[in-house]
Formats: structure tokens, sequence, C-alpha cells
């Protein structure tokens, strides 16, 4: 530690100049006494200090090492969060732009069902429309086709009524010796036109010799 060094840097330059001060006084001969205890235990005390601080430096520089470490493992960890937040990111860009293009198909899917639907509303309209038509048609023909039957039913009946009343009547007396000169007395007679086969029917009344005279 710092105040460990400062404390043993100077019991050792005092030690060194407690020894040079007593030198110095030999050397020009001077008395005085010098104390052993005190340059030893200042001396060796100044090297305790600095051993001691020399310990907790090395424990220190192991403790800062131990951190520098630390930081790099926890930087390494923040790196490999933010790699995976980056990817997750991403993920999330990609499940979201998934999700609009599923958004944006169901809803092309809905349109296109909604416009099938309203042709298929509008061809059925018009389906029930021709149906309608139809059987008013049908109705009418029905209604046309009974007419005519009951018409046909009634004339079948009228003329079966006409052909009872024929054969049951007595058949009449048709002169055969009828003889017409020509057509004035065909017309005077009330017989023009004449058909051939009809009683007083001659060549020479039908000139154009399609079997009806004096036309």
């Amino acid at each position: 530690m710092i105040v460990l060094d400062f404390i043993g840097v100077l019991a050792f330059l005092f030690s060194i100049g407690y020894l040079l001060y007593f030198l110095l006084k030999k050397i020009r001969k001077k008395e005085g006494l010098f104390s052993k205890k005190l340059f030893f235990s200042t001396f060796l005390g100044s090297f305790i200090l600095l051993a001691i601080s020399m310990q907790f430096d090395t424990v220190s520089g192991t403790e800062y090492n131990k951190q520098v470490k630390l930081n790099k493992e926890l930087q390494s960890q923040v790196d490999t969060l933010n790699g995976k937040l980056a990817n997750l990111k991403a993920e999330i860009a990609q499940v979201s732009k998934e999700s609009q293009n599923i958004k944006d198909a169901e809803s092309k899917t809905i349109e296109k069902f909604q416009t099938d639907k309203k042709i298929l509303q509008e061809e059925q309209s018009t389906l029930k429309a021709q149906i309608a038509t139809l059987k008013e048609e049908n109705e009418d023909l029905s209604t046309k086709l009974a007419s005519a039957q009951k018409v046909s039913q009634t004339t079948a009946s009228s003329n079966q009524s006409s052909a009872n009343n024929t054969q049951s009547a007595p058949p009449a007396s048709t002169p055969q010796n009828i003889y017409y000169k020509n057509c004035t007395q065909v017309r005077s007679a009330g017989a023009a036109p004449i058909r051939k086969g009809d009683p007083g029917y001659a060549r020479h009344l039908d000139r154009d010799g399609d079997g009806i005279g004096c036309e």
C-alpha cells in the first residue's frame, strides 16, 4: 500500500541518514553515542514495512487481474447477449413480416370470397328471375293447352253429335237428272260454284278442269 511504502522509505532513509551522520562525526573525530538499537530497529523496520507493502501490492495486483479477467468475461457475456438480442430482433422482424404477409393474404382471400359471393348471388338472382319467367310461361302454356284441349273436346263432341244426327236422319232424295246448259243457269239455281260429283256438274261448266265449275 502507498502509506506503508511511504513509512518504510522514511524509516530506511532515517536509518541510512543516522548511520551516515555518525560516520561523519567519527571521521571528524567528534564524540557521539551511536544507538545500534535505534539504527537496526529503523533499518529492519523499513524493510519489514516495504515487504508488507509489496505483499499488499501483490495481493492488489492479483485482485486487479481477477477484476480484469472478470470484466473480460462479463464483456464477453454482454457481447453474446447483444448478439442474441440482435438475432431475436431479426427473428421478430421476420415474424412480423411473415405475419403481415399472412394478414395480406387473408385480406385478399376474404376480398376474393366477397367478390365471388357477390357474383354467385347475382347469378342466383338472375337464375331465380329466369325460373320465375319460365314458370309463368309454363303456366301460360298450360292454360293455353287446357283451353285448346277443351275446345278440341267441344269440337269433337259437336262433330260426334252432328254425325249421329246425320246418321239418324233419312237420306234426302237428290235429283239425278239435272242439266245446266251454262253457268248462268247454275247461278240462277244457287248451285255455283258447282263441284265435280255435285248433281248437274258437267265438263263444259269447268273450263280450267280443276273440278270446280262456275267459279
